[in-house]
């Protein structure tokens, strides 16, 4: 038997799905509502392909903006490490970054 690590990475663009060019998208209030079209197919894949360990970039990091946390609910990717990297220019009053989601503990991080 082979062991195969599967690991992938998704460039989420603030978590706007194709075709959702709506102002109201553009407040931190409808971001927490913010259709969930494309976690819902990210979520299928990771699951489908058996995914270990994923990157998220370009992902919204505050919490309560739930992407994460909602992408964690609903695979086996249980740990988590995220670093924000600047303001998000799509929804106002918000940060995004990297989010690294793995069915492992992650150890050793360094960021700069």
């Amino acid at each position: 038997m082979k062991n195969e690590l599967r690991v992938a990475q998704f460039n989420i663009s603030g978590g706007f799905y194709i075709g959702d060019e709506s102002e109201e998208y553009l407040d931190r209030e409808a971001a927490t509502k913010v259709d969930d079209r494309l976690f819902k197919e990210t979520i299928e894949i990771i699951n489908s392909e058996q995914i270990d360990i994923v990157c998220f970039q370009e992902i919204i990091t505050n919490v309560e903006v739930a992407y994460i946390e909602n992408i964690m609910k609903n695979t086996e990717l249980n740990y988590k490490e995220m670093i924000e990297l600047s303001p998000c220019n799509l929804v106002k009053d918000t940060n995004s970054g990297l989010a690294i989601l793995s069915k492992y503990p992650i150890t050793n991080v360094e960021s700069g």
